[in-house]
């Protein structure tokens, strides 16, 4: 009986060890998912071109953007991966995509970062339903 009483404590602690553990890697995987999608939208303003924007560093954002997708099959999932290619075929020169489309497309990878960034919450509830379509892309002049 002595020894199931010492046992009981040390389970406990155990067990708060671990669900710590649980707590601290997800928050530490969302700050990187968070740092990285960061990036991805900060470069992304590289495909709206502005009546005075500086060529150069429009051009610099769009490769820093490129770079960011590559680095992306590391850590991305396989949709948004896809998804980023998705708008890069819609944005490339000579492409016959409207403005509104790109805008979709680009709304839809922002939602499916989101949606990565989040994950499921409580079983079938998601913590999102932004979708695609809801995305804006706006600058004060």
């Amino acid at each position: 009986m002595d020894n199931l009483l010492l046992l009981i404590p040390v389970a406990v602690v155990v067990v708060a060890w671990a669900l710590n553990e649980f707590s601290r890697r997800r928050w530490e995987t969302y700050k990187r998912k968070e740092d990285r999608y960061t990036k991805l939208l900060c470069n992304m303003s590289g495909f709206y071109v502005q009546p005075n924007s500086d060529k150069d560093e429009l051009q610099e954002l769009r490769s820093a953007f490129i770079e960011q997708l590559g680095y992306g099959w590391l850590y991305l999932p396989d949709e948004l991966i896809r998804k980023g290619y998705e708008f890069l075929d819609a944005v490339r020169f000579g492409a016959d995509s409207s403005d509104r489309d790109k805008e979709i497309l680009l709304g839809e990878f922002v939602a499916l970062m989101r949606k990565d960034l989040y994950g499921k919450r409580l079983l079938l509830w998601t913590a999102t339903e932004l979708e695609g379509k809801d995305f804006r892309h706006l600058k004060s002049n």
